[in-house]
């Protein structure tokens, strides 16, 4: 994977860990000790919603017309240099 796609995942990780010790700080800042069970239930339940909003946004995502047109542009690509690297081979073959 190229380095700035990876630099790009890295900093989301961080940005999500952050979010997740953000939230767990107020879950333990807002409830006493004793209530141990409600702020894994409210903590999961806050991460089950933002998978919820995540997978919309992917849905609505793929259904834009412009994330379409470069899709179909990348995966054509793809597919020529795939064709490229499979004639390749078979000259060095013979």
């Amino acid at each position: 994977m190229p380095a700035k796609y990876m630099a790009i995942i890295s900093f989301g990780n961080g940005v999500s860990g952050v979010g997740c010790n953000i939230i767990r700080l107020a879950m333990v800042s807002t409830f006493p000790i004793e209530t141990d069970f409600i702020q894994v239930m409210i903590f999961f339940s806050i991460c089950f919603v933002q998978i919820i909003i995540c997978a919309l946004c992917l849905n609505v995502l793929t259904n834009n017309k412009f994330y379409q047109y470069y899709h179909e542009i990348s995966s054509s690509k793809d597919q020529r240099q795939a064709d490229l690297r499979v004639a390749t081979s078979m000259d060095t073959e013979e």
